[in-house]
């Protein structure tokens, strides 16, 4: 039965990491569809100006462009994350526990949970200033992105202690045996 969920987490991540592909290229497709017709139309400008509320008094293509740069960074770091959560798997299958490998990916999981973190509260920072109606104000209150990231960013670097610990136990145990 073990092997049957560690089956399905491997699963369920890489099919998550064809949409971060996707999610990818879709930013990238839309940047440029938004950076040709900001350029060409002046309609189409104007509306996107008047969608940033405050912020679209100046060049709202700088904010365009940072705002899809943030979401293509939130969807490279969850396809890594995924990437590495699938070694961590894969290593457990075949069980290999306490090894340099594991920490390792333990420690890259860690830094791009971080990344996607710092993403998450760069895009929820660059929100505020948008135009709000009544029905964000509670969003804006509680972020759950961001802190659904802290949540996770702490229980991987728990995971990340328990593993350095459990290897220094074992390199101990061999070493007395």
């Amino acid at each position: 039965m073990k092997k049957f969920w560690l089956n399905l987490i491997e699963v369920v991540a890489f099919i998550y990491q064809i949409f971060c592909v996707l999610g990818m290229v879709f930013s990238v497709f839309v940047l440029g569809i938004v950076a040709f017709s900001f350029n060409n139309n002046s309609d189409f400008a104007q509306g996107f100006r008047a969608g940033f509320g405050s912020w679209g008094k100046g060049n709202t293509l700088w904010l365009a462009i940072a705002f899809f740069v943030v979401l293509f960074l939130e969807a490279l770091a969850e396809f890594f994350i995924c990437r590495f959560a699938r070694g961590l798997v894969r290593n457990i299958k075949n069980e290999i526990f306490f090894a340099n490998q594991n920490l390792e990916l333990i420690r890259k999981l860690l830094v791009w949970v971080a990344t996607y973190t710092v993403m998450t509260i760069v895009l929820f920072l660059m929100s505020l200033n948008l135009q709000l109606g009544k029905d964000d104000i509670q969003h804006l209150a509680y972020p759950t992105g961001a802190q659904g990231g802290l949540l996770f960013l702490a229980v991987i670097y728990v995971i990340y202690i328990v593993f350095k610990y459990g290897m220094q136990l074992q390199e101990d145990s061999d070493a007395i045996i």
